[in-house]
């Protein structure tokens, strides 16, 4: 199986979000961190946001289940994938930065909904085993 478009991205022009990513995994603080920082986003812009904000939630909380254990279905990449989308979001100071008039968000909407359309069957399957859980 080919690798995806967000794998080769990652890989290819963020090697240290790969370690970033695994920091983040292995800190309950980090993850936090950056809980807090993609809920202030997500208030800040409340309508920019509003056709993704549920989830851009539920990676949250997948990321947050899967450190503590409680949720482990979904695969190390796909994870990783999350957290890459949750730090690009958080971040304004990504590819390009947010303060660019026009550009700025263009760039961050562009990789936040393909990886959100990457990982949406692994959030749908998250919201249905939160629901029974």
């Amino acid at each position: 199986m080919s690798d995806s478009f967000l794998d080769n991205l990652v890989e290819r022009f963020y090697p240290k979000s790969s370690e970033k990513i695994r920091e983040v995994l292995a800190t309950n603080f980090l993850l936090e961190k950056l809980a807090t920082s993609v809920y202030a986003k997500l208030d800040n812009y409340v309508q920019q946001y509003a056709d993704i904000s549920d989830r851009i939630i539920s990676l949250v909380h997948i990321s947050q289940d899967w450190q503590k254990g409680a949720y482990r279905t979904i695969s190390y990449r796909n994870i990783s994938i999350g957290i890459f989308v949750l730090m690009y979001f958080a971040n304004p100071y990504d590819f390009v930065p947010d303060f660019i008039p026009f550009l700025g968000k263009k760039d961050d909407d562009y990789f936040v909904k393909k990886g959100l359309v990457y990982l949406d069957e692994e959030i749908e399957k998250y919201n249905k085993w939160k629901a029974h859980k």
